[in-house]
């Protein structure tokens, strides 16, 4: 574990500005529209019980791919926080982090499965329109979660940062050990080297005073050293799944890209 250090989590109001990303193949992010089309003309130009049907059952496949693709590129069922769902109860941990409103998804997985399992007539194709419209926006809305998915991000104020390597590619495989790395640098005010319940808690502390160091790192920009005698450059780890969840979250909803 190594010297601890507790960063305020005021951090998390900042903006994010930046970082690096990595990106899904394009055939992994198209094809959620190709089965959407494929959906799209069996509701949108007939009318009959079949084809509803098949519409509805390519619909929910459409959903799954993209959302097989956040799961597989994100580490959304390996963080442990407080009432986090199982790993298993996808759409629901998809709600936890702020991606999805799971009302019209359910509509669909029910509808779907009422469908294959007791051979139950789809609902009216006015019901089914409004289901391959909720899906298309979905996809819209997540679109950048797959072409851009951030491996490193920063969050910064007037005189500090924060840089995070996520490490995206290792920490999404299945469970995998989530460890965020954070090199930062803050004011005094920001930092508490004893124990505060509502600080962020970092492990194998390093402060670090080479300059050489600091002007390494992406965010660095000149004006910081004006504040030299007031901050600090640390590096740190961050394991606490309450915190990482916060800090995923926070980049989900407030993209750099």
């Amino acid at each position: 574990m190594g010297h601890q250090i507790w960063l305020s989590k005021e951090i998390l109001e900042w903006n994010i500005d930046g970082g690096e990303s990595f990106s899904v193949s394009l055939e992994e992010w198209k094809r959620p529209y190709e089965i959407w089309e494929f959906s799209r003309k069996l509701i949108d130009e007939n009318n009959d019980r079949d084809n509803l049907s098949e519409g509805i059952i390519s619909l929910k496949r459409s959903y799954e791919k993209r959302q097989k693709s956040i799961i597989a590129n994100y580490p959304l069922g390996n963080i442990n926080f407080n009432y986090k769902v199982p790993p298993k109860k996808r759409l629901e941990l998809m709600e936890q982090y702020g991606l999805i409103r799971p009302l019209l998804i359910k509509k669909l997985l029910d509808i779907r499965n009422s469908i294959e399992h007791t051979d139950k007539s789809p609902p009216n194709k006015s019901e089914c329109l409004e289901l391959l419209d909720y899906v298309w926006f979905f996809l819209k809305s997540t679109d950048e979660l797959v072409l851009n998915v951030p491996n490193k991000t920063c969050m910064r104020n007037e005189n500090s940062f924060v840089w995070i390597d996520l490490n995206m590619e290792e920490t999404s495989k299945e469970n995998a050990n989530v460890v965020f790395n954070f090199e930062a640098y803050l004011t005094l005010d920001k930092l508490s080297f004893v124990k505060k319940t509502d600080h962020i808690c970092l492990e194998n502390l390093e402060i670090v005073s080479e300059r050489k160091e600091l002007e390494e790192v992406e965010c660095y920009e000149s004006s910081h050293l004006t504040y030299k005698n007031n901050a600090i450059f640390i590096k740190g780890k961050l394991t606490n799944g309450n915190d990482q969840y916060q800090i995923l979250k926070k980049i989900l909803a407030d993209p750099w890209r």
